[in-house]
C-alpha cells in the first residue's frame, strides 16, 4: 500500500483549509465580530463538519453536538474547532459571507491539488 504523501495527511489538509480561509476573508475584509461567541472560520469548518459528517441538516447536526460527546470531540479534534456555534448561528455567520468567497476557496483548494500532482 502506498504511503500518503504528507500534503495529504487531514492535518495538512485541514491547515490548507484554514489559511485559504483565514486568506479568502481577509482579502474579502470580513473580520470577525469581537462581541461574537464564534470566529468566522469556526463556523465555515461547522458547516464543513455537517457536509463532511453527511448531516442531512443543520438542525441534525445541532442535536448531535448537543447530546452526543462524540460528535463534540470529532469537531474539536478533527475539525480544530474551538467553539462549536449552534445550527442558528452557523447559518447567520455563513449568510453573511458572499458566495464567491467560497468559489474562490474552492478553487484555491483545486490549485493545490493540481501543485500536489493528486
Amino acid at each position: 500500500m502506498k504511503q500518503t504523501r504528507p500534503a495529504f495527511t487531514h492535518d495538512a489538509l485541514l491547515q490548507t483549509v484554514k489559511h485559504a480561509i483565514e486568506d479568502s476573508l481577509k482579502a474579502a475584509g470580513i473580520k470577525d465580530n469581537p462581541y461574537a461567541s464564534f470566529s468566522n472560520i469556526d463556523c465555515i469548518m461547522a458547516g464543513l463538519a455537517v457536509f463532511t459528517f453527511k448531516f442531512p441538516s443543520l438542525l441534525k447536526f445541532d442535536e448531535a453536538r448537543q447530546n452526543h460527546i462524540w460528535a463534540r470531540n470529532n469537531l474539536t479534534q478533527l475539525f480544530q474547532i474551538k467553539g462549536t456555534p449552534c445550527d442558528t448561528q452557523i447559518r447567520a455567520r455563513l449568510d453573511k459571507i458572499p458566495p464567491q468567497l467560497y468559489v474562490r476557496l474552492i478553487e484555491r483548494f483545486l490549485l493545490f491539488y493540481r501543485e500536489e500532482k493528486y
